[in-house]
């Protein structure tokens, strides 16, 4: 047992018990199994290296089960347009929407990790997944999940390959990612562009002539933009935020050129672990949360929740304020965010407050209306399905639903 202990300066508190027991197996084979020789032996229906899963979880759904001789990887195997652990999620319609599902269980997937980074690939409807950061090592593998197989695969290493990172960006471009910056396995900053093609699954490292070259950088954010990759924010190796903006052609990567804005201080705009969308009807980059840059403290900052928004063709910045809003998010960085119709979709983050709020990881969903520009309660949209059967029973409504989604109107 390990036990690693940081002594927080901001509280003081009574500590903590810690009690362990040792067993001859892991997790006592679950209680599913016989543990001989240190190794679980599990009775039937049961599967996996401590006989924790059924091995054929509700009678695999949309599927059949199909019977590994290992007694590890025995899995369901799903009909077409289904996928998921037991074959229960659709991908062709909307059943079972506004549900959180597990796609892969405990022992099937890849080694833990955080800091990692990745990307959804439409062309082969696989996720990959690349480096990471674990208790005792950098990593430098490269993971998909498609989901036609509904399984983590790994890719063989290939030359050339980037070294191991983790706190770097990925972002979807083409037959393909682009792969930027994040510290790698000799602990320095990297400021390398990379290029893994999923048709040839193989890398290649880009702008290596590039007259100008962005900095090393952790923390920052990747986003496309039309053609081009748009690079913003980020950590230097010296511990400095940054609000400098780069952008690349992402069909030709050879010279990245710098993003000077026009209007609007960028100053203000130091940030690391933010998140970045771009919204193609506005021309915009929409720029939320993440750690922010203190005057008083170059090298430090706090959480934030403001939102950022910078026009890519007038190269203007403005901020949007949202005081007094019910629904908006707390303070937090390190989110995730994606565009989703006329919605900015953002989930997760940390957001923890010293003595304000004593929570670590938030597991919400929060939406931004992009044409009415404020917070939504995510129960309005997330309870569309009932809105959907009132429509099929009352079908006379439906030109009022679409008329009210086009003109983009908001409901408080």
């Amino acid at each position: 047992m390990l036990v690693y202990l940081f002594s927080d300066r901001n509280y003081e508190l009574s500590g903590f018990k810690a009690k362990y027991e040792i067993q001859d197996c892991p997790l006592n084979c679950s209680d599913h199994g016989h543990c001989i020789n240190h190794e679980c032996h599990c009775i039937n229906g049961r599967v996996g290296q401590w006989c924790e899963r059924e091995q054929c979880p509700e009678n695999c759904g949309h599927g059949e089960c199909v019977i590994a001789t290992d007694n590890v990887t025995s899995a369901c195997k799903c009909d077409v347009g289904y996928t998921g652990y037991t074959c229960n999620i659709s991908l062709q319609d909307s059943e079972g929407s506004e549900y959180w599902y597990t796609l892969v269980p405990d022992g099937l997937s890849f080694e833990s990790r955080s800091a990692h980074a990745g990307a959804f690939i439409p062309e082969t409807d696989c996720l990959y997944i690349f480096g990471g950061f674990t208790l005792n090592k950098i990593l430098g593998d490269l993971k998909k999940f498609c989901l036609h197989s509904n399984v983590w695969e790994h890719a063989e290493v290939s030359d050339p390959w980037p070294s191991g990172r983790y706190e770097h960006t990925i972002e979807a471009f083409g037959s393909g990612f682009y792969m930027y910056g994040g510290i790698t396995d000799s602990e320095a900053y990297s400021n390398e562009l990379w290029y893994f093609n999923v048709t040839t699954e193989a890398w290649s490292l880009e702008a290596v002539n590039s007259s100008l070259v962005p900095l090393a950088l952790s923390g920052h954010t990747l986003t496309k933009v039309e053609n081009y990759l748009y690079l913003f924010g980020g950590k230097t190796v010296d511990g400095r935020f940054w609000a400098n903006m780069y952008k690349i052609d992402g069909n030709i990567p050879e010279q990245w050129q710098e993003v000077k804005p026009l209007g609007g201080k960028s100053s203000l705009r130091r940030l690391i672990g933010h998140s970045t969308v771009y919204h193609s009807e506005s021309k915009s980059l929409l720029i939320y949360g993440g750690y922010s840059y203190s005057p008083d403290q170059p090298r430090y900052g706090s959480h934030t929740d403001n939102l950022h928004v910078f026009h890519t063709e007038n190269l203007i910045w403005t901020g949007i304020n949202f005081d007094g809003d019910q629904d908006s998010p707390s303070q937090r960085s390190f989110q995730s965010a994606v565009i989703m119709g006329n919605y900015m979709v953002i989930y997760g983050g940390n957001t923890h407050i010293h003595h304000e709020l004593e929570q670590c990881y938030d597991y919400k969903v929060f939406l931004y209306h992009l044409g009415c520009h404020r917070w939504v309660d995510a129960s309005i949209v997330m309870g569309s399905k009932y809105l959907y059967q009132l429509f099929v029973l009352f079908p006379k409504y439906i030109n009022v639903l679409q008329w009210e989604m086009s003109n983009a109107r908001c409901i408080k």
